[in-house]
C-alpha cells in the first residue's frame, strides 16, 4: 500500500524490481551508506524485545513471513545487486546455465534476418551478416565481412580488417529500468585495436545519451588467441529504448584486423525471482500453516452456518 504504488505500476515494475532500481540509486549516489527498513517484516532472524513490534507482524496475515524475502520474493538478490552489480552479474553468469541471448544471430551463423532497427543514415548492411549493421569513418577503408569457420571452436565469425575507425552493431528493445550483461569474444590479428561497447538509441532509432556511451577492451585469456570482454549494464539513460551492442576496430593500417564471434546479451532480471533457497523451507512451512489455519477458519464459518436459528 502507498501512494508510491501508483509509481511503481506507471512503469509495470514487480515489487522486487521497483526497490532493487531505487535501492541500487539510493546506494550509488550515496557518499557513505544507504539506509533502508521494514515495519511489518524483518529482514533477518532477531528476537523483538517489544510486545508492539511483535504484533506488527501479525499485520497482513495472508502475506508470507516473517521474513521480507518470503512477503516479496527477490529482495535478497535486489540487496545483493545494489551492493556490488559486477559480482552479481558474474555469480549469474557462473550459475545460470539457460540465460536467453536478446541477439540475433550472435554467433554469425544464420544465413537471412531481419534488422529490429532500420539502418543507421550512415551504417551498411551486408545480407551475408544478416542482423547485424556496419558503419566506418569516411577516412576508414576497410571492410567487413563473414569469417566462414574461423569462429571460436571452427564456428562463423565477423571479420573487420583494414577498419581504422568504425564497427559493426546490432540494436536491441530493453527495459529502460533492466539491468543487462554484455560479452563478446575477439582474435586480434596484428595490432589491430578492438573494444566492445554499448551505445544508445531513442524510440524512433535515433543515436542519443552520448555521453553515455560506454567501452571496454577485451582481456580475458579463452585460448588460441582469442580473448573475450564484458559490460554489466546497471543504468538505461532517460529517454533510451535500444541498446545498441558495438563491436568496435581501430586498425593501424590495412593489414590489421579483428574477429568478433560468441557475441551475448542477457537481462539480469529476464523474468520475477523466485524466493531465496536459505528461505525455502521457512516458507513451505508458513505455507502448510496458513493452509491449516484457512481450513479451520472455513470449518468453523461453516458450523456456525449449519446450527439451527432459535425460534422466538
Amino acid at each position: 500500500k502507498g501512494g508510491f504504488q501508483k509509481y511503481r505500476k506507471n512503469e509495470n515494475m514487480t515489487m522486487s524490481g521497483f526497490f532493487r532500481r531505487n535501492f541500487t540509486w539510493a546506494v550509488q549516489y550515496s557518499d557513505e551508506y544507504a539506509w533502508t527498513w521494514t515495519e511489518c517484516r524483518k529482514w533477518f532472524p532477531c528476537e523483538y524485545r517489544h510486545a508492539w513490534q511483535k504484533n506488527i507482524l501479525k499485520k497482513n496475515p495472508t502475506v508470507p513471513g516473517p521474513y521480507v524475502g518470503m512477503a516479496i520474493p527477490g529482495m535478497e538478490d535486489a540487496m545483493s545487486y545494489a551492493r556490488d552489480p559486477w559480482k552479481y552479474a558474474f555469480n549469474l553468469l557462473k550459475k545460470s546455465k539457460n540465460l536467453k541471448n536478446l541477439l540475433k544471430n550472435p554467433d554469425f551463423e544464420g544465413s537471412d534476418g531481419k534488422l529490429v532497427l532500420k539502418p543507421a543514415p550512415d551504417s551498411v548492411f551486408y545480407k551475408k551478416l544478416p542482423d547485424w549493421s556496419t558503419w566506418q569513418a569516411k577516412r576508414s577503408k576497410g571492410t567487413f565481412s563473414l569469417a566462414a569457420g574461423q569462429g571460436i571452436g571452427g564456428s562463423n565469425a565477423i571479420l573487420l580488417k583494414g577498419v581504422t575507425g568504425g564497427c559493426a552493431h546490432q540494436g536491441i528493445k530493453i527495459d529502460p529500468n533492466g539491468a543487462y550483461i554484455i560479452r563478446a569474444s575477439a582474435k586480434i590479428i596484428n595490432r589491430c585495436g578492438a573494444s566492445l561497447g554499448a551505445q544508445w538509441r531513442d524510440p524512433q532509432g535515433k543515436w542519443c545519451n552520448h555521453s553515455m556511451n560506454m567501452a571496454v577492451p577485451f582481456t580475458e585469456d579463452l585460448g588460441n588467441g582469442w580473448k573475450r570482454a564484458t559490460l554489466v549494464i546497471r543504468n538505461i539513460p532517460e529517454k533510451t529504448q535500444y541498446l545498441n551492442v558495438m563491436l568496435n576496430s581501430r586498425a593501424g593500417n590495412a593489414e590489421d584486423a579483428v574477429l568478433f564471434d560468441n557475441v551475448e546479451v542477457f537481462s539480469m532480471f529476464e523474468k520475477e525471482l523466485a524466493v531465496a533457497p536459505h528461505l525455502e523451507d521457512a516458507l513451505e512451512k508458513w505455507q502448510k500453516d496458513f493452509a491449516a489455519r484457512e481450513k479451520a477458519g472455513n470449518t468453523l464459518k461453516n458450523e456456525k452456518k449449519s446450527r439451527p436459528v432459535p425460534r422466538k
